[in-house]
């Protein structure tokens, strides 16, 4: 099992070198924060499309770096993160936020309730759901997704989604929360499957490109 380490006041899986070039930016170039990196464009770019900022739902936290931004902006944030080495780091981290206004939920998120397996990548520890988990109970699995359509949450008006390639799950999974509260969708594209953009799924309900980046899309409701 792979070590918590503290960096910068960060607990991350050690020799994780997805976290481990984002503090050697932070230090090189004195920055105030480490998660002051690409990501952080999509999200503030995501956000100056919103007119509320009530409830935001991170699924895939990771280590707690866009719920860090999002709870400075929203009152309340749920994240998600099905893996749980990575999630006992995001909970010490959510911990030391100075707001104090995120949930972290013990699962990923998904079109069914189910448990699952998961494909980890050693080296940066962006874990992966096998998609070809089937019949697993609590016993053999590696964690669990749920439906976000579980919850009947009425004020959401941001979701980010970053699943390596498991977003069309999450979305088919949310249609009933997305058609009622229409919030802006910040998702990162699957560019290794080639599986239809989310986009396909929410035009029916009124969504429509705002903004693309290179590796991730921000989709709004129009009228």
């Amino acid at each position: 099992m792979k070590n918590i380490v503290n960096d910068f006041g960060w607990y991350f899986l050690e020799n994780d070198k997805s976290i481990l070039n984002n503090i050697k930016f932070a230090k090189d170039y004195k920055r105030f924060h480490p998660m002051e990196t690409r990501s952080t464009r999509q999200i503030f770019t995501a956000l100056s499309y919103c007119i509320n900022f009530r409830r935001a739902i991170d699924v895939g936290a990771h280590y707690g770096t866009s719920s860090f931004h999002f709870s400075n902006n929203f009152k309340k944030v749920e994240a998600f993160e099905v893996d749980p080495l990575i999630r006992e780091c995001l909970e010490k981290n959510v911990n030391n936020f100075v707001n104090k206004n995120v949930t972290v939920y013990p699962y990923g998120c998904g079109a069914n309730s189910k448990f699952i397996s998961l494909l980890r990548n050693e080296d940066s520890h962006f874990t992966k759901i096998n998609k070809k988990s089937n019949n697993l109970t609590e016993e053999n699995s590696d964690s669990k997704i749920i439906p976000l359509d579980n919850y009947d949450w009425q004020d959401v008006d941001f979701i980010k989604i970053d699943v390596e390639g498991f977003e069309n799950e999450v979305i088919t999974g949310a249609l009933k929360l997305i058609e009622r509260c229409k919030p802006i969708i910040l998702f990162e594209k699957n560019r290794v499957n080639k599986t239809p953009n989310p986009l396909t799924i929410l035009n029916d309900i009124g969504y429509k490109f705002a903004f693309r980046f290179d590796k991730d899309d921000i989709i709004i409701y129009k009228k």
